[in-house]
């Protein structure tokens, strides 16, 4: 029995020495061809494609994430980096080219009634200075600042107003339980210098199933 114990024992001992050196190794050899990808390595990956086809379009959305639609179900979680990016262009002739961001497997492009993009104005990429993954930090920060600090974000949209000279993040937080009156908050960002332009806290109406 006693040497059944010290088997297990080195075992155990073999494998706390073994799996943090796997993982290194693993992480060495695939951390890049698999690290998830922010809003702005999405859209370049989707402008590598459109100039290799030899096309000519401007980024007018992109966004992660979607407001939850019921009370029931699990909230999902927007973190900035990692999400499935749904990225919208116009084209010259006024064509809507539609990729999305598929994770690992890289960037598709979606065609038919789903490419649509030509409804927004075009979002100025110079002045696009603040990435995803920072202006979720920008938000959650303000969050815990205004005691909602437990406010999970559940989208996020870069996109820029007619007239105006740079883009803006919408960001969309929910308390984590939706009841059927359920207060939200809505953080909008300058996309460029990423201060705070605007907060709001719209009031979203739920149907008790």
């Amino acid at each position: 029995m006693r040497k059944i114990i010290l088997t297990i024992i080195k075992i155990i001992g073999i494998l706390i020495i073994a799996v943090p050196i796997i993982i290194v190794i693993g992480l060495a050899i695939f951390g890049d061809k698999t690290s998830p990808l922010s809003a702005k390595e999405s859209y370049q990956k989707a402008v590598e494609v459109i100039q290799d086809q030899g096309r000519d379009a401007v980024l007018t959305r992109i966004y992660t994430g979607k407001i939850p639609r019921n009370i029931k179900g699990s909230i999902p979680r927007v973190k900035g980096r990692g999400n499935l990016w749904d990225i919208h262009f116009c084209s010259e002739e006024g064509e809507g080219i539609h990729f999305v961001n598929q994770g690992k497997k890289g960037i598709k492009e979606w065609r038919g009634i789903l490419a649509v993009g030509c409804e927004y104005p075009e979002i100025n990429t110079v002045n696009w200075k603040i990435d995803s993954e920072k202006a979720v930090s920008i938000a959650q920060d303000k969050a815990k600042e205004l005691g909602k600090e437990d406010f999970i974000i559940v989208m996020i949209e870069l996109r820029q107003e007619e007239g105006e000279k740079n883009p803006f993040w919408e960001i969309e937080l929910f308390p984590p339980r939706i009841l059927e009156i359920t207060t939200c908050l809505r953080i909008i960002i300058n996309a460029e210098t990423g201060v705070i332009i605007e907060i709001e806290k719209p009031t979203r109406r739920y149907i008790k199933v």
